[in-house]
């Protein structure tokens, strides 16, 4: 039987715009939660009633199974809110954020004898954090900030610690880097909860996920995935991407950046492995030039979308789903900047026809779609895009429904003559792509054909992620 860390019952309160109205939680001993719910919809207000900072107007509260009163603080739990910055000092040390901290049961804050640094050196290579001591916090990625953050409210003796999805930024290294430490902070019995507008990347990580509107749960969904098994990921990974083409291309595009210089045909599917972790999971370059050689001596440039799958649905919420569709592409559905209303309802049935679910015509914003529906809308946009050149990567996060939608608009664009750059790491590389080149920090290998790359891949074929006390196998 799981053991209950605490649960609210009936919870009534109202405060700063948000309210609560019989709102019921619970959260176990080493669990991860993720709250998942719109602005004033009373997220910050359960989270204070945690952090025991608020006391309901009613509501009964227990406490690892006892009914706990709120006329006092418990004494046998500690719960730790970190809010900005994860309470951490960015100019400080890691050594000097962790070494300060608040003992319990004491009001000021107290440096920790010497002796505590190989102490401190043992949990943060058991949380999988390589770093030196002596390194200022504003040097560390969001997931070593959290690390950090962890690591002294375990001193403090944190029993459950909260913290906002939204200063958590997505890398490949940071989510095996998080899902090392989640999987560590389980194992010692201590819980997460995780709050914001989403559940984002981190959704896959958690154990249970609960969206809350106007104060009350309204749903709740254990997660089984619980992480991504690595040959999950390498299954994900294989674009089966329709390669036929309407046309023999014969305009080369070149593209250029400060790590780019790659060249391929219109029509092309060319997969870039990332050996080295190079791009670090974030934009490999903010600014990406492409000219079209079409064998004369003035250069065409073309234009490159570059996409990143872990958000890919990204929508504004307080538009439509038709407003969603034309955004950002005003130069090519208007003139002047304007739209004409008949053209965003014609975008808006040929969206329908193509998602096959009338519920759009009845839409007047997109707050509450799911991420697979906004998925679907990204991908029709891009589809109405048709951009000379998409470099993409993070496909593999994509969840399985949401790869077929994409792989169809890929195919197409394909086809129509769209060049397709794709950046993989070694585990994720597909086996469908028509070039391949090799990406390291000393530079990049020629153009290769996928027999030739192949025994690269096979030496990281059977990498797994890092493997942690509790997880489940």
């Amino acid at each position: 039987m799981k053991n209950e860390l605490i649960r609210l019952r009936s919870i009534y309160e109202e405060k700063n715009n948000s309210a609560l109205r019989g709102l019921d939680f619970k959260i176990y001993k080493g669990e991860v939660v993720g709250v998942v719910g719109r602005f004033h919809s009373g997220k910050t207000l359960l989270l204070e009633i945690l952090e025991g900072n608020c006391v309901p107007d009613q509501g009964i509260r227990f406490i690892r199974g006892t009914m706990c009163g709120w006329e006092k603080v418990p004494d046998n739990i500690e719960v730790r809110n970190l809010k900005k910055n994860f309470g951490l000092i960015g100019q400080m040390t890691v050594w000097e954020n962790i070494a300060t901290f608040r003992a319990k049961g004491k009001q000021s804050h107290f440096l920790v004898p010497n002796r505590m640094r190989s102490f401190i050196r043992e949990q943060l290579e058991l949380y999988g954090v390589d770093v030196s001591l002596g390194i200022s916090v504003d040097r560390l990625s969001a997931v070593q900030k959290f690390a950090v953050a962890l690591i002294k409210a375990k001193l403090e003796g944190a029993d459950l610690i909260m913290a906002e999805t939204s200063e958590l930024e997505y890398s490949m290294s940071g989510f095996e880097l998080m899902h090392r430490i989640l999987g560590t902070a389980k194992a010692q019995g201590i819980s997460v909860l995780f709050s914001g507008i989403d559940a984002g990347w981190l959704g896959t990580l958690m154990d249970r996920i609960c969206l809350i509107n106007d104060g009350q749960i309204l749903w709740e969904e254990e997660i089984w995935g619980k992480g991504i098994p690595s040959r999950a990921v390498s299954e994900a990974g294989k674009m089966p991407i329709t390669k036929q083409k309407s046309k023999n291309w014969d305009e080369e595009i070149h593209v250029m950046g400060q790590k780019f210089n790659i060249s391929g045909h219109r029509g092309e599917f060319i997969a870039l492995i990332d050996q080295e972790d190079m791009f670090g999971g974030v934009l490999p370059n903010q600014k990406l030039i492409a000219e079209l050689d079409v064998k004369t001596e003035k250069k065409h440039t073309v234009h490159v979308h570059q996409i990143d799958f872990s958000n890919f649905g990204y929508l504004v919420k307080w538009m439509s789903p038709e407003d969603n569709l034309i955004f950002g592409l005003s130069d090519k559905t208007s003139q002047h900047g304007i739209i004409k209303k008949h053209l965003k309802k014609y975008l808006l049935q040929e969206f329908v026809h193509w998602a096959r679910d009338e519920r759009y015509f009845d839409m007047t914003d997109c707050e509450f779609l799911t991420i697979r529906e906004r998925i679907r809308i990204a991908a029709f946009r891009l589809k109405l895009e048709k951009p000379d050149v998409i470099l993409f990567w993070h496909y593999h996060m994509l969840d399985q429904d949401s790869r077929q939608v994409v792989l169809s608009v890929l195919s197409e664009l394909l086809y129509e003559g769209t060049l397709l750059l794709g950046i993989f790491t070694p585990v994720e590389c597909p086996n469908s792509a028509d070039g391949y080149i090799t990406m390291t920090q000393k530079g990049r290998s020629g153009r290769m054909t996928y027999e030739k790359v192949k025994p690269l891949l096979k030496e990281v074929e059977n990498k797994r992620f890092y493997e942690v006390p509790g997880r489940d196998q």
